[in-house]
């Protein structure tokens, strides 16, 4: 074995440590959005510049039950970036033309229980 290989060799310390807090995660109002959308039908809404496209998987996937597509949220999403993490541009808006029946009747009958 080669002495320029030695166990010591192959591992890196790192002495300089940085005090910071994490950074703290952005927090969406789905509900806010959801009742702005609704205000303003058929008319797209940015929601965020360069946000992360997890984000709008979770959305498409039905995972967001506020904007939920049966509710007839609908989103695009432009300047998709490639890199880590993913982002892109999300835009959104609702269309009472693709909300389905029993889900409109399930959250009008929530709305008057509050």
């Amino acid at each position: 074995m080669d002495e320029s290989m030695s166990k010591s060799n192959a591992t890196k310390t790192v002495g300089n440590v940085v005090r910071e807090d994490p950074p703290v995660p952005t927090q969406y109002d789905w509900v806010a959005i959801a009742d702005i959308l609704r205000a303003d039908p058929m008319e797209w809404h940015n929601i965020f510049r360069q946000g992360r496209t997890s984000v709008v998987n979770a959305i498409r996937q039905g995972n967001v039950g506020d904007v939920h597509p049966t509710l007839g949220f609908e989103i695009t999403t432009t300047n998709n970036k490639r890199g880590t993490p993913r982002t892109c541009d999300l835009y959104m808006r609702y269309n009472r033309d693709k909300e389905q029946d029993l889900t409109a009747a399930l959250r009008a009958a929530r709305e008057k229980g509050k």
